[in-house]
């Protein structure tokens, strides 16, 4: 679920934030420095996305859930997931 991944990454931004303090980068240019990387990433991500109809966003939930819930269960779930998502 990119839970682990969103804390790892975090920590390294972090701790690549603190050197920068400890070489003399005011901590207000290492923010506007993140920042501008997040605009950055976000341009490029807006670049790459695909529009998906309700067919495959139900087989991209499936997958997501196979291995973790299985049989009806597992459709059931991953219609509601596809019923939230177009909501918003």
């Amino acid at each position: 679920d990119g839970t682990t991944s969103a804390v790892l990454l975090s920590a390294e931004l972090l701790q690549n934030a603190w050197e920068l303090v400890l070489q003399g980068v005011h901590p207000s240019a290492i923010a506007r420095g993140y920042r501008q990387a997040e605009e950055a990433c976000r341009a490029h991500f807006a670049e790459l996305i695909i529009e998906a109809n309700d067919d495959q966003m139900l087989a991209a939930a499936r997958t997501a859930l196979s291995g973790k819930i299985h049989g009806a269960m597992q459709i059931h779930l991953a219609e509601l997931a596809v019923k939230a998502a177009t909501a918003v």
